[in-house]
């Protein structure tokens, strides 16, 4: 019997994936190692008893408030310790937006409330990368309590 080579396989499938395709199996095997490299929240953060999120959107054109499914995080901390909130523009191409640092200042100050705004430095569709940001707002609150 004869075995294809596993390199020769995923560069057919590869072939086979439009650019957008492509695109986002970049970001989700990016997104894993990042995952990997944080480690978990209850071995980065051992003092840290719970982590709530509550999240909203702006549309950038209009300001209104975007709907989304899931408006606050509670967080377990048996998770990774990425806190990476997706834009909830479907189209957005490389968006989002991290809470790492705000989280991690956070904890070294031992503060318990926080809250502040971003901006989507993502593109808004395929089409338009490297021409049009997607420029999405993102207001968050992060609570944490401690043990």
């Amino acid at each position: 019997m004869y075995c294809v080579p596993q390199t020769y396989v995923f560069t057919l499938l590869a072939l086979k994936m439009n650019k957008k395709q492509r695109m986002k199996q970049q970001e989700a095997e990016a997104k894993h190692q990042r995952r990997i490299l944080a480690g978990y929240i209850q071995d980065r953060f051992p003092k840290v008893k719970a982590i709530k999120i509550k999240k909203t959107f702006f549309n950038s054109d209009t300001d209104r408030q975007l709907e989304t499914d899931f408006p606050e995080w509670n967080i377990p901390l048996t998770w990774y310790a990425v806190f990476e909130v997706e834009c909830p523009m479907h189209e957005c191409v490389a968006g989002g937006f991290d809470l790492i640092d705000t989280i991690r200042e956070m904890v070294a100050k031992k503060l318990t409330h926080g809250n502040g705004t971003m901006i989507c430095s993502g593109w808004q569709d395929q089409e338009r990368v490297g021409k049009y940001r997607c420029l999405t707002k993102f207001s968050y609150e992060v609570n944490i309590e401690y043990l």
